[in-house]
């Protein structure tokens, strides 16, 4: 049993690595079909790139859900919390260095989104173990996910005027402004 759950992890990983990876293009792959803008990112802005974590590790989930039947609401709840960790870890890390360093470098963002994706998948797997009192019903789950489904959605096309939200020209002349 943990054999298999090891390999599970791992292949969860790889896969949240190469499709997050992928990811990153299909939106312009589709030629900017907005449904695609829905699940990919439509921008180089932190949020749209929030999207590689959340979205890969969610298909990687029903997947989990659908071909080995992992309907448990405590392993349900240990992924939520996962996937919400990591993804929102990437915008904590990114303006923590980029406040630092004054700009962005693409070796430090790759570094980034690794670690997001093994905190989600770690972290999701230390409470599914360590944590059994934590089991969400399946109701509240799918209320929460709803929640965060219609941010990605609503906040892809009418975004709001927030640093997070913002492309990186932008994002350079504000912290240009502040760096010393």
């Amino acid at each position: 049993m943990q054999h298999k759950e090891s390999r599970n992890l791992l292949t969860g990983i790889v896969f949240s690595l190469l499709f997050g990876t992928l990811a990153h293009f299909i939106y312009g792959w589709s030629g900017n079909h907005p449904v695609a803008g829905l699940f990919f990112p439509v921008n180089e802005s932190v949020w749209e790139h929030m999207k590689l974590i959340f979205f890969p590790i969610l298909f990687y989930t029903i997947y989990e859900v659908t071909v080995y039947l992992k309907l448990n609401p405590h392993f349900l709840s240990a992924r939520l919390l996962g996937i919400l960790a990591g993804t929102f870890l990437m915008p904590c890390l990114f303006f923590t260095y980029t406040g630092f360093l004054g700009r962005s470098l693409l070796p430090l963002d790759l570094c980034i989104f690794v670690l997001c994706v093994l905190t989600a998948f770690f972290l999701s797997r230390y409470l599914e173990v360590s944590a059994t009192e934590l089991s969400l019903p399946f109701f509240v789950l799918f209320i929460i996910l709803l929640f965060f489904l219609l941010l990605f959605f609503s906040f892809t096309y009418v975004p709001p005027n927030l640093p997070l939200f913002w492309q990186p020209e932008r994002l350079r002349q504000i912290t240009a402004a502040y760096t010393f």
